[in-house]
Parts: structure tokens; sequence; C-alpha cells
């Protein structure tokens, strides 16, 4: 099953920038070119870039591995050390919070910088047509990490099975999330609630995923208006 396939339409809106179901396809293609690796983690604020990331992982047949944004260095290292990604992706901003994370790893690890990314990514050539792969039902897609409130971080190993079987009890069985959607993308999606419901979900339907800018509120009643957000996916702060 694909779980992300071609439509003609905007499939993710940031502030003034739309990204159709082309472009993410080329983007992902652009980014799964830049590694090779079998599990790929990615530690950052949400940006358009996490979801390249993500769908990159994806397309190059890899793990994706999320990284809550706000764990400290040595969170960070832990769950490195855990499950031994290849590639991390993040914001500079987070770069600077982990530096001396990697010296400090039993293992080499390819770190790789958004905002440090163009050039590379620019000497790509983008498929004109794009594909995405199927993904085997019984290989691991992703590996969200716990909170750690009763232990250590546990790492679960969440297959491609698993998330078909979330996607399709909430577009056909219950039919919650439908094409016509605009799906709000607020949380962090390093949590999987918002990760599928904001994200893998709406775009496996051909949906819209839109960001607010921040959690401020002036920023999420500004989406709501500005994108006529119709779906969207909170707890209570």
């Amino acid at each position: 099953m694909k779980f992300l396939q071609e439509h003609q339409k905007t499939a993710l809106i940031h502030e003034e920038q739309r990204i159709s179901y082309t472009q993410l396809f080329q983007e992902a293609a652009k980014y799964a070119s830049l590694f090779e690796a079998k599990k790929v983690a990615i530690y950052s604020e949400n940006r358009l870039e996490w979801a390249y990331a993500f769908y990159g992982a994806w397309k190059g047949q890899c793990i994706a591995v999320p990284i809550d944004f706000m764990s400290t260095p040595e969170e960070v290292a832990y769950i490195l050390e855990d499950c031994r990604p290849e590639v991390i992706f993040c914001s500079r901003e987070k770069a600077r919070d982990i530096e001396g994370v990697f010296s400090a790893l039993s293992y080499p690890i390819q770190q790789m910088i958004f905002e440090d990314l163009p050039p590379k990514l620019a000497a790509v050539e983008a498929p004109e047509h794009p594909d995405f792969p199927e993904g085997n039902k019984d290989d691991i897609a992703m590996i969200i990490y716990t909170s750690g409130t009763t232990g250590s971080p546990k790492g679960v190993m969440i297959t491609f099975d698993n998330i078909l079987a979330n996607a399709e009890s909430v577009s056909e069985d219950v039919k919650i999330y439908t094409p016509e959607q605009r799906v709000l993308v607020l949380l962090p999606l390093h949590h999987v609630l918002p990760l599928m419901g904001t994200l893998v979900i709406p775009l496996f339907v051909g949906a819209t995923s839109a960001f607010s800018p921040s959690m401020k509120s002036e920023d999420i009643i500004g989406t709501l208006q500005k994108h006529e957000i119709t779906l969207f996916i909170g707890v209570p702060r």
C-alpha cells in the first residue's frame, strides 16, 4: 500500500508556501538521494522540511525515528545509542543544542541541518514523474519513543500494517478523513497522534495539511481562518 499518492492538489501549507503532491514527491526523492541508511532520525520543530525528511526516509525504504525536539542532549544521545540511526536531520537551532552529542556516541552518524541543505538539494535533479514505494506491511515504518515516565524511554516499532489499520479505521470504517478535509498541523510531529492524525493519514487520503507557525493563539486562529481548516487534533494544555 502506498502511503503517498499523486493528487492534483495542495498537500502541505506553511504560511505563504503551498506544496503540491507532485512537489512533495520530488522533495522526498531529493532528500532520499542524500543518504544511504536503514534508519533516519528527525530532531526538529514542525516545519515543511520535517515532512520532507520523513517521507524521504520512506522513499529510501528506511525506518523513520522522530525525536522529541524538547529532549535534552542526554536524552537524544540515549535514543541514538538505543536504535543507532545512521542519519539525523535537525534544524540549526536543535543542532546547537546537541553539538556535543555526536563525539560521545559509540558509532558514526551523519548530521543533516535543514538550513544547510538547499545547495545540496539544488544539485539533485528532481524526477519529473516521481513515484513512491509501497510499504511492505510487515516492515517497520517508524520507531516512536515513549516519554519515559515509568523508566527509560522505549522505542515502539510500528509497522506499515499498523499504520494502514489506523488509516483505514478513520477513513473507511468511520469516514472522518476524506480528500476534502483541510487539517491543522499543530502538535509536535514526533508524537504519534499528531504524526498520524495531521500528516500521515491526511496525505494518505489525499487531503491538505496546513502548519500553524506556532502554538500561540493568534497563529492558531489565523491559520484556522486563512486556510479554512475543517479538522484539527488537540490536547488540553
